[in-house]
């Protein structure tokens, strides 16, 4: 029908199966815990365990630090422009 959505349950089933695999990766190397909802069996906490805290931090100066690199080595403008046409792609990309 002209102008109604269609749901597309499909894309959504598949991004929760990844969404899930990614979960139990994450839980498998110590990264996370998940645990049902003492309140809610429906729901699911999942939080990040000491491990997953010190990763997090980790990841995060070494991210602040190419982001530097890549100021410094491209300057402001073309690094702004860099990050406009990979926001075009992002939304080439939506579905």
């Amino acid at each position: 029908m002209l102008g109604v959505l269609q749901p597309d349950f499909g894309f959504l089933t598949n991004t929760m199966q990844v969404a899930n695999g990614q979960t139990l990766s994450l839980q498998r190397d110590g990264l996370i815990q998940r645990q049902r909802d003492p309140q809610d069996a429906r729901r699911t906490v999942v939080q990040a365990t000491d491990k997953g805290l010190r990763l997090v931090e980790t990841l995060s100066i070494t991210i602040e630090a190419h982001y530097q690199w890549m100021e410094q080595t491209l300057g402001k403008d073309k690094l702004l422009q860099l990050y406009q046409l990979l926001d075009t792609l992002i939304e080439l990309e939506q579905p």
